[in-house]
């Protein structure tokens, strides 16, 4: 469901905040995001501080979003965005 906005209005529950020691358990959050219904917020450390890109699965493949790009870019793993800062995992109820 969206309201007026085109805003999801689905009830989400934050399943995990990661830092950077989180950085071993990328396969588990990907496996997470291709497992539910779920989006990543993740900052990434960049040469003028973090900058943060969402990422989503749909089937197996995983996508990212970039503020800096237009549209959803294909990845083959979280490892290719860069450098993990942190992260935040939302999953639908």
């Amino acid at each position: 469901m969206t309201d007026a906005f085109g805003v999801s209005n689905v009830p989400t529950r934050l399943v995990r905040f990661c830092l950077r020691e989180s950085v071993p358990h990328l396969k588990e959050l990907e496996q997470a995001l291709r497992d539910h219904d779920a989006a990543l917020s993740m900052g990434v450390d960049m040469a003028l501080g973090t900058h943060t890109v969402t990422v989503f699965a749909d089937g197996p493949q995983l996508f990212v979003r970039d503020t800096g790009r237009r549209g959803f870019h294909a990845i083959a793993g979280l490892q290719d965005i860069g450098k993990l800062v942190d992260s935040v995992l939302y999953v639908a109820k």
